[in-house]
């Protein structure tokens, strides 16, 4: 893996605010990089795509949180149809797959969650099993992160929202499909709840929400990895 320049911004792409589908454990977080001089002063950008259902972007958000801090990058949410997507580069939504390997799924969810000691239902009440009558059960979160950002909220600030919705339906058992759960959730982030989630669909929000990644869709496989470009 390997940064890469673009003009005068490091550009470092994340793909699902996630962690390694590996069952080891990760590595000891590192000392924080010290500054660097002349054009390693450059602004390092940090992309990430993901899915606002993904319990992998839940337990991985502290994660991201701390690689932001550690390099001073410039933090780029960007949540995006993962089921639009996954047909298109061999992925099979979860809900879909042969029993043996929901349950392996499960496992590794459960070996994650106690190594990182982060509260978790492994079957949350609003995580849909089955197919979901409504197939945007999940992009409104998505929607509302984004108009977020456009509202002028950015870096860790937007990610403490998005992570506040992912805990809200992994840990909290709260439906974030509903918009009032939205609404107070962004309420309790000192943001204006109501004027967030009437921009949800807005056309701004909607073009953004519509543009697919920039990285290649080979690496969009799952939402459970960084990928750096």
């Amino acid at each position: 893996m390997s940064v890469v320049r673009m003009g005068a911004t490091r550009r470092l792409a994340a793909v699902g605010a996630g962690l390694g589908r590996r069952s080891a454990a990760p590595s000891a977080p590192l000392a924080p990089t010290p500054a660097a001089s002349g054009e390693d002063d450059a602004v390092v950008e940090l992309p990430c795509y993901y899915s606002l259902s993904s319990p992998w972007a839940y337990l991985g958000g502290p994660q991201l949180e701390q690689i932001v801090k550690r390099h001073g990058c410039r933090l780029l949410l960007k949540p995006f149809d993962f089921q639009d997507v996954a047909p298109q580069n061999g992925g099979v939504p979860i809900r879909t797959r042969p029993e043996p390997r929901r349950s392996y799924h499960t496992e590794e969810l459960a070996r994650w969650r106690d190594h990182l000691d982060v509260p978790m239902h492994l079957e949350p009440r609003h995580y849909p099993q089955q197919m979901p009558e409504d197939p945007d059960w999940n992009k409104y979160a998505g929607w509302m992160v984004i108009a977020a950002q456009l509202e002028g909220v950015e870096g860790l600030e937007a990610l403490a929202l998005s992570h506040a919705l992912l805990r809200a339906l992994w840990a909290e058992q709260r439906d974030i499909a509903e918009p009032g759960v939205r609404i107070a959730v962004a309420n309790a982030q000192g943001l204006d709840g109501p004027r967030l989630q009437a921009l949800e669909t807005a056309d701004e929000t909607q073009a953004v929400y519509a543009v697919r990644p920039t990285v290649p869709l080979g690496r969009l496989c799952s939402l459970a990895t960084f990928a750096l470009t």
